[in-house]
């Protein structure tokens, strides 16, 4: 890297590594620096050989960045950016293998332009900043990778910020709620992060700090995310007793599914609930619910009888912290996720649809005690439901270790 004199006039130079001259097709960059005074040349100097640096990396198949030429331009000064103008321009004719941008044809003179806008920050790629936010968003593991994802999508829809606006952000939902069958609820989990990532941006100073496409859109469609929720049903008692035969088939190949299911049905809590249920959670008349996704849902459920036995024995056999052993976790730490699928080819096995799910269980147990007359606000505490009313929900201190008993013997499947 040298700066030549040439006659009065300073140029720059750099020469070409040996292993990629045939691809660049010189063995040396050599440009003038238009200046007569040395001091203006070294000013100048280091960002066109910045500039055949880039160059070099992407005949290796690495570099290629523009958000760093972007960046670069808006550093430079006045001068700068002028000297880089005219270099982005010669880079984006040699694409297209021309040595000026007026050889090019309309199409490519279309590409061309995208492309230099894009250089000098006209046009800002919308993933610009996404690795930096990713690192800086204060969520979980799992919505982070869920939420990196659904950003991941919306810049690959939308690559640079200026097509983003009201308008094609609805065109979009509509495609994903027409071609993918996407519930509006599931696109609105989906644009949350990509909001999130928008007004990073802003704050950044990379899109208007007074616009936000994301706010107040209304996405077109019905709730199919709702509507789908509220057609689950529960398994009636026979579907329940038939679904127990099966799984008592396969216990010695899955016997943590059978236990799994043998509490499930005399509890009504959640899978992930019971999947995480300690050996230290088990009192003498009551499982205590310790993990739970929702306040309300933190309780203790008395043992019913049918489940004495089978408590006692997981208590005894088991080697490590949990009650029910050797559940694989997924990377999130959800213990219900492979044995969720187990039961889900069971089910579907015997001809259950997508309405009757795992969940469909704690739907026949709010049944099964609503028909044998328990009052709502001893169910609501057997299952963890938050009371609506302002007396229970907000003065009551819950119902009695008894009245409990007395409901959860009530559920009977023979």
């Amino acid at each position: 890297m040298t700066i030549i004199k040439q006659g009065n006039i300073y140029h720059a130079e750099l020469k070409v590594p040996k292993d990629i001259q045939h691809f660049i097709g010189k063995n040396k960059f050599r440009k003038s620096l238009k200046t007569t005074d040395i001091k203006e040349a070294k000013r100048k100097e280091p960002l066109i050989v910045a500039g055949w640096k880039e160059k070099i990396e992407i005949a290796r198949g690495e570099g290629g960045n523009i958000q760093y030429f972007a960046q670069q331009y808006k550093d430079a000064s006045n001068e700068g950016k002028e000297i880089l103008e005219g270099l982005y321009q010669d880079m984006i004719a040699d694409d297209h293998g021309k040595m000026f941008l007026d050889e090019l044809n309309e199409k490519e003179r279309e590409k061309a332009i995208y492309k230099y806008e894009l250089l000098t920050g006209k046009k800002v790629l919308t993933n610009i900043q996404l690795k930096q936010w990713l690192k800086l968003w204060n969520v979980n593991q799992k919505s982070r990778e869920q939420g990196g994802r659904y950003v991941r999508k919306f810049c690959e829809r939308f690559v640079s910020t200026n097509t983003v606006n009201k308008q094609s952000l609805l065109k979009w939902c509509n495609e994903l709620i027409v071609d993918k069958g996407l519930s509006k609820k599931t696109i609105k989990c989906r644009l949350s992060p990509c909001k999130s990532y928008w007004e990073y941006l802003q704050i950044k100073g990379y899109v208007d700090p007074d616009r936000n496409p994301f706010i107040n859109l209304k996405i077109p469609g019905i709730d199919k995310t709702k509507q789908s929720k509220e057609s689950r049903e529960e398994f009636s008692v026979e579907e329940i007793n038939q679904l127990q035969v099966e799984i008592k088939k396969k216990s010695n190949i899955y016997p943590e599914l059978n236990h799994l299911f043998q509490i499930a049905i005399y509890t009504g809590a959640r899978i992930e609930e019971i999947c995480k249920i300690s050996k230290n959670d088990i009192k003498s008349e009551v499982i205590k619910i310790a993990n739970s996704k929702t306040q309300a849902g933190i309780r203790e459920v008395p043992i019913h009888d049918k489940l004495i036995s089978l408590i006692k024995e997981l208590h005894l056999s088991s080697s490590g912290e949990y009650l029910i052993d050797n559940l694989v976790p997924n990377k999130f730490g959800e213990r219900s996720a492979y044995i969720g699928k187990r039961f889900g080819r069971i089910k579907k096995s015997l001809g259950f649809g997508s309405t009757k799910v795992f969940h469909s269980i704690r739907k026949t147990v709010i049944t099964q005690l609503e028909q044998a007359g328990v009052a709502e606000s001893v169910t609501a505490d057997i299952v963890g439901h938050e009371k609506k009313t302002m007396t229970y929900g907000l003065y009551s201190g819950g119902s009695s270790l008894k009245q409990k008993i007395e409901a959860i013997n009530k559920i009977k499947y023979s």
